[in-house]
């Protein structure tokens, strides 16, 4: 079975339309790269490096003391993805 021969055609002329348009890109935020970037070395640091990590399940099962810990530190007191979901799906 072959396609419609106009088939071929819109594809090209959506493709051209769109690749001819002037794509919206933000720029990425280096505040928050820089923070995230912390984030992981710290935890890397502080936390993996000096753990006793046999499976990921025991990594998945200590999140969520890293992150309290990490946010008291800090003095940030913010939610884990975790927390945050458990506090707002009620």
């Amino acid at each position: 079975m072959s396609a419609p021969s106009n088939a071929g055609n819109s594809v090209s002329q959506i493709a051209r339309r769109a690749h001819s348009r002037n794509p919206c890109v933000t720029q990425p935020d280096r505040g928050l790269d820089g923070m995230a970037e912390a984030f992981v070395k710290t935890t890397k640091r502080d936390y993996v490096y000096v753990g006793d990590l046999p499976d990921a399940k025991t990594v998945l099962d200590l999140l969520p003391a890293w992150f309290d810990d990490y946010n008291e530190h800090k003095g940030i007191k913010m939610l884990s993805p975790r927390q945050f979901r458990r506090l707002h799906t009620n």
